[in-house]
């Protein structure tokens, strides 16, 4: 990325992740190699919106990378357009999807900047880059990871557990190996052995977790974790599927779509963060989502909240969500 981007000794770094979240490891390592400035940030400030979007503009912020549940709070709460963030000149995002239409508001609001969606679990750290276009069209889909950094190999493992070569249409694990891979679990051989393999060519592979699918441009597009993948009524469901067709409505600011159990049978229940106080009405987005989605995969419930809770990564916290009484 260092290569990439052509940072400077003038640039300006935030440091917004925790220490204990890889994405500080950009932060502090690259700046520190260009010779740059880092600022850094602590936990009050990195929750509050307002004093991070004022804090931009008085220490003229040139390199941003967090994950989308911060970006959009601040494009929420942060009032973007009360100051100047023209100093803004690279925005990275990683973690998680970062719903199209949240995306394209902050695309607009700074517009001056370039924008790229990183991917890469924290076992391989960033593994693969995509550039985001300046202008989002309609077939645009947030869920392009791009493809491979140029240290890293990554292919897709079928349900055979046999690694592909990479062209349209295949879909399966994402797997990465390269330098950058870690060597495993401190103390932990079990989960070592079960989240790493060795192919026929001895080359070590780290085992993401996460479907893909390759387009047509041979870019990755994230499809979802296999740990959230559920069978319900005898079809295979991915939840950040009902999640995405529900955060194209145009009132949704963040959805989180969880499964839990009652009476032996499996169902569904939505989360939804409105982009006002004045939540749309639940038949209003219901009829909405059943153009976009077959009956199996619609929610039961459907769960209104203020604010949909973060883990101290600033990721969605599902774990709350499931745990969370009605």
């Amino acid at each position: 990325m260092g290569d990439y981007s052509k940072f400077s000794s003038k640039d300006i770094f935030s440091s917004v992740a925790p220490f204990h979240f890889d994405l500080s490891v950009f932060d502090i390592y690259v700046s520190l190699w260009h010779g740059a400035s880092l600022i850094l940030l602590d936990d009050k400030t990195i929750r509050n919106p307002l004093m991070l979007s004022e804090l931009i503009m008085q220490k003229r912020i040139t390199i941003w990378y967090s994950t989308p549940t911060l970006l959009m709070l601040m494009l929420r709460y942060g009032r973007l357009s009360r100051y100047d963030h023209s100093s803004l000149r690279i925005i990275l995002f990683a973690g998680e999807v970062f719903p199209k239409n949240q995306l394209n508001e902050l695309r607009q609001q700074w517009g001056h900047a370039s924008f790229f969606n990183l991917y890469g679990p924290t076992e391989s750290n960033v593994c693969t880059w995509f550039s985001v276009p300046d202008h989002i069209e309609d077939s645009f889909t947030s869920a392009n990871i791009g493809q491979s950094c140029c240290h890293a190999i990554c292919r897709v493992l079928d349900e055979n557990h046999e690694v592909q070569e990479i062209h349209p249409g295949v879909s399966g694990e994402l797997i990465v190996s390269g330098p950058s891979v870690s060597p495993g679990y401190l103390n932990l051989p079990k989960e070592t052995q079960t989240r790493y393999l060795m192919d026929s060519e001895r080359k070590r592979w780290y085992k993401t977790g996460d479907q893909v699918v390759v387009n047509e441009g041979h870019d990755f597009e994230f499809v979802g974790r296999i740990d959230r993948m559920i069978k319900r009524h005898g079809y295979r469901i991915e939840m950040s599927e009902i999640e995405k067709a529900i955060a194209q409505h145009k009132s949704v600011e963040r959805v989180a779509v969880v499964d839990y159990e009652t009476n032996d049978t499996l169902k569904l229940r939505a989360f939804i963060q409105a982009k006002d106080s004045h939540s749309p009405s639940t038949e209003d987005v219901k009829h909405f989502v059943v153009d976009l989605l077959p009956a199996y995969m619609l929610p039961d419930e459907w769960v209104w909240l203020s604010d949909l809770p973060s883990t101290s990564t600033l990721k969605l916290n599902y774990s709350e969500l499931k745990e969370r009484e009605v």
